[in-house]
């Protein structure tokens, strides 16, 4: 029996959830490229911050073997979706979101777990849930209170 897959963390889920290349398409042959988060996390530490393979898999609380698997991974499903005009979704993995975000219908800004207290709960989503399945409920971000899971 295979080893049980270990959870990776990810620190922040990402603000969009995918990307569309511009231009013409036909909506016809309109394919897709599903990039999980332990991916976008691997690129985000990799590519964005900066960091050393080793530093960013024990963020990630991975092997670094793993890391780098992940890593080319994630590289090829990008140069994939760029090159061939595909869509890229941001979806799935086995993951733990470390640091939650939400967005603020009203005023569209982005806030951080520490920032809640001092703003309105009325119109309040967070962010990260809806990656693991097919995307944000009640179209773009959602409708309602405050919703803490």
């Amino acid at each position: 029996m295979p080893r049980r897959r270990r959870r990776r963390w990810v620190e922040f889920p990402p603000i969009f959830w995918g990307f569309k290349p511009w231009g013409f398409i036909n909506p016809q042959i309109r394919e897709e490229v599903n990039l999980s988060l332990d991916e976008y996390e691997a690129i985000r530490l990799v590519d964005y911050l900066g960091l050393k393979h080793e530093d960013a898999a024990e963020k990630m609380n991975i092997s670094r073997p793993t890391f780098t698997r992940i890593l080319e991974d994630a590289h090829k499903k990008i140069a994939d979706a760029i090159i061939n005009g595909k869509e890229l979704l941001i979806k799935g993995g086995d993951v733990e979101i470390k640091n939650k975000r939400y967005v603020c219908l009203d005023c569209n800004k982005i806030i951080e777990e520490n920032e809640l207290d001092s703003h309105r709960y009325d119109n309040i989503y967070e962010i990260g849930n809806f990656y693991r399945g097919f995307g944000p409920p009640f179209g773009r971000w959602g409708k309602g209170r405050f919703k803490k899971w």
